[in-house]
């Protein structure tokens, strides 16, 4: 069931979205670097400094955890790996899929802000949930 649908989706592609998603993630980075980016800047103002802190955490965290063990835990292996047949948008990428380290770093950042800065905290959440549902779309073009 899971490949008939992502194989439906790969009929929604079109080449301006494929090109607006590909320009997004070399933005983004693939470790996220946006969020260390947005720290470092957060920690020049005072005012912002503990949530930096927090985010800078949170970084770490999802690092270690996500991306060292629970990928390697859950083993998952990704979709495009299987059918190898499908055409990707970027270079086929080797690590398991789950769990997403770049959800978690979005959301952990979101979450960091929300913390010490509820009205912009939304709207980094709002954020970060596009970003999540692009990331997803992107991922099953792929497929």
């Amino acid at each position: 069931m899971e490949f008939s649908i992502l194989y439906a989706i790969q009929n929604l592609r079109t080449d301006f979205l494929d090109t607006v998603i590909v320009k997004l993630t070399e933005l983004v980075g693939s470790y996220g670097e946006i969020w260390l980016i947005a720290a470092a800047v957060m920690l020049t103002n005072r005012k912002t400094r503990r949530c930096a802190y927090t985010m800078l955490l949170s970084y770490l965290l999802v690092f270690g955890i996500g991306q060292f063990a629970l990928k390697d835990l859950v083993a998952r292996v990704r979709p495009c790996n299987i059918d190898t047949a499908v055409a990707l948008l970027v270079e086929r990428p080797t690590s398991y899929s789950f769990p997403s380290t770049h959800a978690a770093w979005a959301f952990a950042a979101a979450t960091s802000v929300l913390l010490y800065h509820k009205k912009a905290g939304i709207v980094v959440l709002v954020l970060a949930g596009f970003g999540l549902r692009e990331r997803i779309r992107k991922r099953l073009a792929q497929m």
